[in-house]
């Protein structure tokens, strides 16, 4: 019989189609998977196991899965996670719950006018500041819960001011000063009927936060208690972000908008332990030019926010005035607000704005462009730049210089960006090489950029897969992402250190949040895990495992394996002594490759039956996989007990596999 040494070298392919199992003849054959689960393809063609995933929170308010959405706070290079559900939602990071207050009236940065406030005398505002003018004129606002202690923190430029609480009787006199400087008070009792905050006097003030300790609305330090969306609209909000203002804007046609906004707040007269604020209240917009509550948003784009998909106008596009994100008042000046219908039929499905805006509809996508460059209400044109059509509550996602969004069938991911050459946009089906991943339909799409873009799309039965997706580099890779268990949502929160997945995840018939590094910082590879310090003592006990009760465990001991467990009572009995421990649920990664072609004198190798006398894996800074159930030896004489083995770089082999009809390897990484 011939012999031959095929090889692979890259594994940029990804997993590709049963449909695609035939082309033989094709370079994507030759850098293909049949199947890939839990490997990522990184850009530079090897597979890498996907880090495991840290358990973060316990969801245990109510039944609701909750949405998850990225939020970045002030002065910050790393988002927060915003976990909502159906009557309570929070703010985490990657150790769990942040402590913030929830403020009870924000003055929101003037972006839109004077909403939740009112004035008299001669009092402006530019820029985002109050300028109070002089003697004499009034800025207040009235509190709607009353008989509460409150705090009021702000910054201000006095020149003779004065805020005052009023209904609880107390005044502070604001110190004359040239120069900008945060100012706290402190415990003001509101005794009930006309509340207000009142400043009067000379001078210009920011930043006004009003809080309340005693606000029975927040079940604990963290939490918002306010109602947000109802359980049956949550898969079908979409969000929307300003980083410069920290603030989220989160819409859904049968609801009113909802913002979640921080700002920097002073805790005491000094101007030091500065703390973010975070508000979240529902969206007031001024102006008749929207009426209406919109379904799909976008923020930014020339300064204004975008809507569409409102029930009663679905085919019409609204923006803001330009710099003032709630403001919808029509008018004849450039600024002003715009009202457009951009075409007879179609209604509004996404709206992703760069050096362009692109707006999707369940028919057609549009290029929304102006002559004089800036979109305005008397300066407007739409162009038809594809008809593939979008489908309902499914966000696009912006990667690069390309929109991205979801097919109306939910089964197709496309992608469009311009071609200078032709004057056009074109959009490609990313999913084309692998249709059969999205047979549950896609419902949620993201996107990370660093340390490799990576596109993570939500399927309809709870799973996830995600891409490699680099074009300039002409890399397309598909791969499974699997937890053992279904995901309800998820979300790419960006540090400075790389992106990490964030999912809500429901184990053991218990809602669980965790995240999973998509960068190789600080990872572990075990699911719902956590690491903690191991007590003093022969047989230390490991408590605080609630979440991962009557599971068998992996154990890592100073990063070497032990003996599995089953946790019971929330702990697990150590079997010796050591610093650090890190548990949680074992998971392995699977690859399988295409059946071989090449080296038969007759043309081809399909159909021959095989034997491998020998497989070679090249690792890089890798533990020793699983080659069709086969391990190279695993221990070498000079590694230490109790300690865990060196991670290998170079090439390792298995021999005499046997007899195959097919051929193909299988890589399993545990």
């Amino acid at each position: 019989m011939p012999a031959f040494d095929p090889i692979q070298t890259s594994f940029l392919g990804g997993e590709v189609s049963p449909r695609l199992g035939g082309r033989v003849d094709t370079e994507l054959y030759k850098k293909a998977l049949a199947y890939c689960r839990n490997f990522r393809v990184l850009p530079h063609g090897p597979l890498l196991m996907r880090a495991g995933s840290w358990h973060v929170y316990s969801w245990t308010i109510n039944a609701t899965i909750p949405r998850l959405f990225p939020f970045r706070p002030p002065g910050s290079t790393s988002d927060l996670v915003f976990a909502v559900g159906g009557n309570y939602s929070t703010l985490l990071d990657g150790a769990g719950q942040v402590n913030h207050k929830r403020s009870y009236l924000f003055n929101g940065g003037f972006d839109a006018d004077l909403n939740w406030w009112s004035s008299s005398g001669t009092t402006s505002w530019s820029g985002g500041v109050c300028d109070l003018g002089g003697a004499g004129n009034v800025w207040q606002t009235v509190l709607t819960v009353a008989g509460r202690n409150y705090r009021v923190s702000f910054r201000a430029k006095s020149a003779g001011m004065t805020v005052s609480l009023l209904g609880g009787g107390q005044t502070t006199v604001i110190p004359a000063s040239a120069n900008w400087a945060f100012y706290h008070v402190n415990s003001w009792i509101g005794t009930g009927g006309a509340d207000e905050v009142r400043f009067f006097g000379a001078g210009q003030v920011d930043d006004v936060v009003v809080t309340c300790d005693e606000d029975a609305e927040v079940p604990g330090f963290g939490n918002f208690g306010l109602p947000f969306f109802a359980d049956a609209a949550l898969p079908k909000v979409q969000s929307t972000s300003e980083l410069a203002k920290s603030m989220s804007i989160f819409v859904q046609e049968d609801t009113v908008p909802w913002v979640l906004h921080a700002k920097m707040a002073s805790m005491d007269n000094a101007g030091a332990n500065i703390v973010p604020v975070y508000d979240l209240y529902e969206a007031r917009f001024a102006g008749a030019g929207l009426t209406g509550y919109p379904g799909v948003a976008h923020l930014g784009f020339q300064g204004r926010l975008w809507v569409g998909g409102v029930r009663a106008f679905p085919n019409t596009l609204f923006a803001s005035r330009s710099g003032s994100s709630f403001d919808f008042t029509l008018g004849a000046s450039a600024a002003d607000a715009i009202s457009q219908i951009l075409s007879t039929k179609g209604k509004i499905r996404w709206i992703e704005g760069k050096k362009s805006l692109l707006v999707g509809t369940d028919l057609v996508e549009h290029l929304v462009s102006a002559q004089g460059g800036i979109i305005t209400q008397s300066d407007f044109g739409v162009s038809d730049e594809s008809s593939f059509s979008s489908a309902e509550d499914v966000q696009s996602a912006h990667i690069g210089d390309q929109a991205m969004w979801v097919s109306a069938d939910k089964r197709k991911l496309r992608a469009i960006n311009y071609y200078f050459q032709e004057n056009t946009w074109q959009s490609r089906a990313l999913t084309f090489v692998a249709e059969h991943l999205t047979s549950a339909g896609i419902r949620r799409v993201h996107f990370a950029y660093s340390p490799d873009p990576t596109i993570i799309c939500e399927l309809g039965d709870g799973g996830v897969i995600g891409c490699t997706y680099d074009r300039s580099e002409q890399v397309l890779a598909w791969w499974r992402l699997d937890v053992g268990a279904p995901i309800g949502s998820a979300c790419v929160a960006r540090s400075s250190i790389g992106d990490e997945l964030w999912i809500s995840v429901t184990r053991n018939g218990a809602i669980y949040i965790e995240r999973i590094p998509l960068h190789e910082v600080a990872v572990s590879y075990l699911d719902a895990a956590v690491t903690k310090a191991v007590p003093a003592g022969d047989a230390p006990v490991v408590a605080g495992l609630g979440h991962l009760e009557g599971q068998t465990v992996g154990i890592l001991l100073d990063g070497a394996l032990e003996p599995d467990q089953v946790v019971v009572g929330g702990q697990v009995v150590l079997a010796r002594a050591g610093a650090s421990v890190t548990i949680g649920l074992r998971y392995s990664a699977k690859g399988v490759t295409l059946k071989p072609e090449g080296g038969n004198p007759r043309g081809t190798a399909q159909r021959s039956k095989r034997r491998w006398a020998k497989v070679v894996a090249r690792l890089n800074d890798s533990a020793l996989p699983l080659i069709n159930g086969e391990r190279a030896a695993d221990r070498t004489p000079s590694s230490p007990m109790d300690q865990a083995e060196p991670l290998r770089t170079g090439d390792v082999e298995v021999r005499t596999l046997g007899w195959d009809d097919d051929g193909v390897i299988t890589v399993e990484q545990d």
